[in-house]
């Protein structure tokens, strides 16, 4: 079932700024056991360190705020994933893909890459990165990984966990939106924000079919997908 709720684009900063100004929740036990996380560099905690990119921040004053220091956080502190993670009440910062060892999967993975979008061609510009689509394969590689530790309980551990997808900005402003794009003489604006929608749609759609039935928040970071369907998207499958 997917619920459309009809809201000004602008409260989706004005829950940012009130989700970073909150103090975690304290939980004897975390709310979820794993919690998977799909984007671009609004979550991306470390994905990019050692790719051949420019969209690559392991260096200060990236991280002056976070306990760990510059880890590829495209900020001076924590992401929006960070502070969810907090409050769902696990036990640490979710790793990065590029990363994370077989125990750290164990309570999810961080698959997000600066400057990647919904269409593998978004980003690349700026050099390489994990496109949405290599980021649903790196999330079979863990599903394959896990299912050496759980077995038979593979299903039944990820059907309890939470996934974030958020993305969509690169694909206007590194790829629709650049000097001769020929993205932008393929298709006219309200085509491509079509293009996108299905897009994402379909991907996930394909995570609710093999791996969970559990929830999923998608969050569009596109001021013209916003501006064109007003919407957050809260999908429970």
């Amino acid at each position: 079932m997917v619920t459309l709720l009809r809201k000004p684009p602008c409260l989706i900063f004005v829950l940012l700024a009130v989700a970073s100004s909150m103090q975690p929740c304290i939980h004897e036990a975390a709310s979820v056991p794993c919690y998977f996380i799909f984007g671009d560099s609004m979550v991306d905690s470390g994905n990019n360190n050692r790719l051949s990119t420019s969209a690559k921040v392991n260096y200060p004053p990236y991280g002056i705020d976070f306990p760990a220091g510059p880890t590829g956080r495209f900020t001076n502190g924590k992401t929006l994933a960070d502070i969810i993670t907090e409050h769902l009440g696990l036990k640490d910062y979710i790793q990065p893909f590029a990363t994370a060892t077989e125990s750290e999967m164990m309570i999810g993975v961080n698959y997000a890459s600066g400057s990647s979008g919904i269409r593998d061609e978004a980003g690349s510009n700026l050099g390489s990165h994990v496109g949405f689509n290599q980021q649903l394969n790196n999330h079979q590689v863990t599903i394959s990984s896990l299912t050496k530790t759980l077995n038979d309980s593979t299903s039944a551990h990820l059907n309890q966990c939470l996934y974030t997808v958020g993305i969509g900005s690169n694909d206007y402003i590194n790829d629709y939106f650049l000097p001769c794009s020929a993205t932008s003489t393929q298709y006219t604006p309200d085509e491509f924000a079509g293009v996108l929608i299905d897009q994402l749609f379909e991907a996930n759609q394909d995570i609710a079919r093999c791996w969970s039935k559990k929830d999923c928040l998608v969050w569009f970071r596109s001021n013209w997908l916003h501006s064109k369907f007003n919407c957050f998207i809260w999908q429970e499958w």
